[in-house]
């Protein structure tokens, strides 16, 4: 996926060609209302209520590669963009995907999500997996993954209210054993919270950040977050009630990703979750330093997404 964005937007009212005619309508002018109490006493008036905030309703799920559902692997994305202005607001945004049921060895790079968004990641809004269904298409009790291992994701501007993580927006999961694990995420741009204007100035209410997750949803499992790296200056998980992450995590300012020493955090060996038998290792091959950083020893894009780059240059030069 690469040079894409989804709008969810009203279309624009068409314009009034005809003439307005406007009516001058005669001015009445009501008597005045005034109350007595029992004892005769003039009852003054009480100002209304304010009336109650409107509610806001989530229930969408949105991503590059799919919406809701899919264990996905080996996808990359580049430059694309959510924008979302519906009433109803976007429940997950994610670069890869809303809520898929697991992501494996996938990658985005330059990803923008703003609107009406409650939670939103890097590679996917929920990391809650997804639910069983039998044959016939009837959900039954219980999830299943609901893992992202070998993801890398930078680059990412987020505006949502809820939550914004680089790996996650939200965790937690009702499946067992779920994982976060050699991740990546750097180059984060977060803006979370409930804001007074529409350029985001006047902060009313502030949401979760996280690095690697947002915020824990009500699921009953966390999510174990191992041999991940992102940028310190976010915490690991911005609002953590059931997950939690192991002494392989690293945060790390701005200047250390440009360190070769960062690939063995991200390849480092984990279990993975569906299989306790089967090790996974992140897989990502890095290529051409020049690509990303100066001499000093630059950290590159994965190699996959480094041709997605050529690629796209030989379109654009020769249609």
């Amino acid at each position: 996926m690469s040079h894409s964005a989804i709008y969810a937007e009203h279309p624009e009212a068409e314009t009034q060609t005809e003439p307005i005619q406007y009516v001058t309508a005669p001015v009445v002018v009501p008597p005045d209302v005034v109350e007595y109490d029992e004892d005769g006493n003039i009852i003054e008036p009480t100002e209304p209520a304010a009336p109650p905030e409107p509610t806001k309703r989530g229930e969408y799920a949105i991503g590059a590669i799919t919406g809701l559902g899919g264990k996905i692997e080996d996808c990359y994305v580049t430059d694309f963009g959510i924008f979302a202005y519906l009433e109803d607001y976007i429940l997950y945004a994610g670069g890869i995907s809303g809520k898929p049921a697991g992501v494996v060895n996938s990658c985005v790079y330059y990803y923008s999500a703003q609107g009406n968004i409650f939670n939103a990641g890097g590679i996917a809004g929920s990391a809650g997996g997804a639910r069983h269904y039998n044959a016939l298409g009837r959900e039954l009790p219980g999830s299943y993954c609901g893992s992202i291992q070998g993801c890398a994701a930078r680059n990412i501007i987020l505006q949502s209210e809820v939550s914004g993580g680089g790996i996650a927006g939200e965790a937690a999961t009702d499946a067992e054993g779920a994982m976060i694990s050699n991740c990546y995420a750097n180059e984060l741009n977060f803006s979370v919270g409930v804001y007074e204007d529409e350029e985001r100035q006047t902060l009313l209410k502030a949401g979760q950040v996280g690095g690697i997750i947002g915020t824990d949803g009500k699921e009953q499992h966390g999510h174990t977050v191992t041999g991940c790296v992102s940028s310190v200056d976010f915490p690991v998980i911005g609002g953590k009630s059931v997950s939690a992450y192991d002494d392989t995590v690293r945060l790390a300012p701005a200047y250390a990703f440009y360190q070769e020493n960062i690939l063995s955090v991200i390849n480092r060996n984990s279990v993975y979750p569906d299989d306790p038998k089967e090790i996974f290792t992140g897989s990502f091959r890095f290529g051409n330093a020049a690509v990303f950083g100066d001499d000093t020893g630059a950290l590159p894009y994965p190699e996959t997404i480094e041709d997605l780059f050529e690629k796209t240059r030989t379109e654009e030069n020769y249609g």
